[in-house]
Order: C-alpha cells, then sequence, then structure tokens
C-alpha cells in the first residue's frame, strides 16, 4: 500500500508557484518593483518541484555554469545561507541575474519539466536566496585568498567589472578558460600557497568534469611553501563548455578540501 502511495505521490505534478505582484491600483503609485519576491515557504515549495536530474539541462543553459540542482537543494532543505554561498562560487550577482537574464531561452528553457509543463522558476529561486541574505544573512563575505602583495585595477564597476573583482579578491578558486576549439587539447594551471605561509605537502588531488572526461592532473613543487597544479585534457567535440572542480587536500588542513572550478566556453568556427 506505501509503495503504491509513492508511485502516485511522483506521479502528481505540482503547479509551479506564481510570483507575488503589486495590484495594479497600488503599483500605479509608486516606483517599488511589480514582483514581490517569493516568501520562504513559497521558495521551498517550489524548489521540491526540481527533478535534481543526474545530467542537468538547466546547466548547460547557464552562460556562467551555476551548479542549479546544488543551491535548489539547499532551498529544499531550508538552508538559504548555504544555497546563496553556492551560487557565489560561479556568479557574483544573482540578485541582478535572478531578475533580468532571460531563464525563458536558458537555465527554464533547457529544463526537463518545460517539455510537458512549466520549468523551475530558477530565476526566481536565485532572486530569493539573493534577496534573503540581503535582508537576513550575517553580511559575512565568502573567503578570500591571502594578499599576494599585487595590485590589479579593474576599469568599470558594471557587472562584468564586479565579476573580475570578486573572483580576484577570492582567487584562486576559479579558472576562466578562453578560446576553446572541440577535439584541441586544453590546460588549466593554478599556484597554491598555504594561507598562514607554512611548509605542506599535497595528499590529493581530484578532478570532477561534468563532461565526464577525466583529464590529467600534474603537481609540481615551487618550493616547500607553493606548488603548481595543471590540469590537462581535451575539448570533447559535442560539449558547450568545459567545466569542472579540482579538488585538493594537504598534511595540514586534516580533512579539510580546497575546490577550485574551472570553466570554459567552446568557440565553433
Amino acid at each position: 500500500m506505501a509503495e503504491e502511495l509513492t508511485k502516485e505521490a511522483k506521479k502528481e505534478k505540482k503547479p509551479r508557484v506564481a510570483m507575488p505582484e503589486q495590484a495594479p491600483q497600488i503599483r500605479a503609485r509608486n516606483f517599488l518593483e511589480v514582483p514581490t519576491g517569493y516568501t520562504p515557504e513559497m521558495a521551498m515549495e517550489e524548489a521540491s518541484r526540481c527533478l535534481q536530474c543526474k545530467k542537468p539541462g538547466c546547466v548547460d543553459g547557464c552562460p556562467v555554469g551555476i551548479d542549479i540542482p546544488g543551491f535548489i537543494k539547499l532551498i529544499v532543505e531550508g538552508d538559504f545561507t548555504k544555497s546563496i554561498r553556492h551560487i557565489w562560487t560561479m556568479n557574483s550577482l544573482p540578485a541582478v541575474c535572478g531578475r533580468v537574464c532571460p531563464q525563458e531561452i536558458q537555465c527554464e528553457g533547457k529544463c526537463i519539466l518545460a517539455k510537458k509543463g512549466d520549468p523551475v522558476a530558477i530565476g526566481n529561486l536565485e532572486r530569493f536566496v539573493a534577496d534573503w541574505e540581503r535582508e537576513n544573512g550575517t553580511g559575512a563575505l565568502p573567503p578570500v585568498a591571502e594578499p599576494t602583495g599585487k595590485r590589479v585595477a579593474v576599469v568599470g564597476s558594471g557587472p562584468s567589472g564586479l565579476t573580475v573583482a570578486g573572483d580576484l579578491i577570492a582567487t584562486p578558486t576559479r579558472i576562466q578558460l578562453r578560446n576553446l576549439k572541440p577535439g584541441t587539447p586544453y590546460t588549466a594551471q593554478v599556484r597554491l600557497t598555504h594561507r598562514a605561509g607554512q611548509p605542506f605537502n599535497i595528499v590529493e588531488t581530484s578532478v570532477v568534469d561534468q563532461n565526464e572526461d577525466q583529464p590529467e592532473i600534474i603537481v609540481k613543487p615551487i618550493d616547500e611553501r607553493a606548488y603548481r597544479i595543471i590540469i590537462n585534457g581535451t575539448v570533447p567535440e559535442e560539449a558547450r563548455y568545459v567545466r569542472g572542480t579540482l579538488s585538493i587536500k594537504t598534511d595540514i588542513d586534516g580533512e579539510e578540501v580546497k575546490k577550485i572550478n574551472y570553466y570554459g566556453n567552446i568557440v565553433r568556427n
């Protein structure tokens, strides 16, 4: 009997949670946003519609490669703080993107639910966690790397400039690969130093590649306090992007694992 109820629950299609809006007679007299945003309960209900696909098309449709199922799963669990920090690893401006990105032709357009109904409201959920963090969060910033003594000037404070500044202050957490072409080799490199300047050894490295490729990892000591880690791979012929996560464990950080994301769009002639 319980198994039958479970099967019925799986067949049940949850409707998309509509975004609340100001009434016309009210919004006609102010300059506030017309959509008022999800409540936590609404966000968790909408997030529960996500199927957590093993090969999520929504990620393919996202220009910046956000782990969409990952941040949505955290909303279902009610951990909005972890959800926004998960987005921040790939996108510095979720409050903006959740509002103005054309989700209908990008992430939501690739959602499997869109084939027979309404896709998961990914943009609304991204907006929700960004707004929740602004209104209810601690204000704590994501971890930043130790100063290198070098300075970089970013000209312009638009979306691109802010994103570059955010990535630079948190380096090395993300590697951007450029001018990738199908079937050609690519190389990503990162220099790793310990935050306290202590000597250390790298005891374990691994790569999870979202194209299910197995790039080669080469670890080259620079001195006892620094290493150069090189990832050598080949751009898949049919893929639209190269994306993966390098995990590194050292002998002085215990069980802590440092994760470095790499990403690159593929150029086709």
